[in-house]
C-alpha cells in the first residue's frame, strides 16, 4: 500500500492516518516536548556536516534547511528523482529564480501583516 504523503505528485494530506498521532494529541505533546525539535536540530547539523565533507556546496545557515547548490535546472530535478527512486528520500528541487522570503502570511495571521 502507497499513502499519499509518499508519492512525489501528491500534495494532498496523508491518507493513512494511522501512522499518526491524531493532531490534537500530537500538537499537544510538542507543546511540552522539547526533545522532538533538538533531535531535529541534530539531524540537519549531521546532514550539512556529512555532506560539507563529501565536498557537497552546502550554504550556510541557522536554520534546520539543508541547501545545496547545483546550479542546474536538469541537473538538480535529475538529482532529486534518482535521491527519491533509489533511496526513497524526497528533496524538493528549488530553482532560479525564487522570490525572496521576506514575510509570509497564513490564514490565521491577522490583517496588520499584509500591510
Amino acid at each position: 500500500m502507497q499513502c499519499a504523503h509518499t508519492r512525489r505528485d501528491s500534495f494532498s494530506p496523508p491518507r493513512c492516518r494511522r501512522r499518526f498521532a491524531p493532531p490534537p494529541l500530537a500538537i499537544r505533546h510538542l507543546k511540552t516536548s522539547q526533545w522532538e525539535r533538538d533531535r531535529h536540530q541534530d539531524r540537519a547539523a549531521r546532514v550539512k556536516a556529512v555532506l560539507n565533507a563529501a565536498g557537497l556546496p552546502v550554504m550556510p545557515n541557522d536554520t534546520h534547511i539543508v541547501p545545496v547548490m547545483v546550479g542546474d535546472p536538469e541537473n538538480c530535478e535529475q538529482a532529486s528523482d534518482v535521491l527519491l527512486a533509489e533511496h526513497g528520500i524526497y528533496i524538493q528541487p528549488i530553482n532560479y529564480p525564487t522570490v525572496p522570503a521576506r514575510h509570509r502570511a497564513a490564514a490565521h495571521h491577522s490583517d496588520v501583516l499584509s500591510r
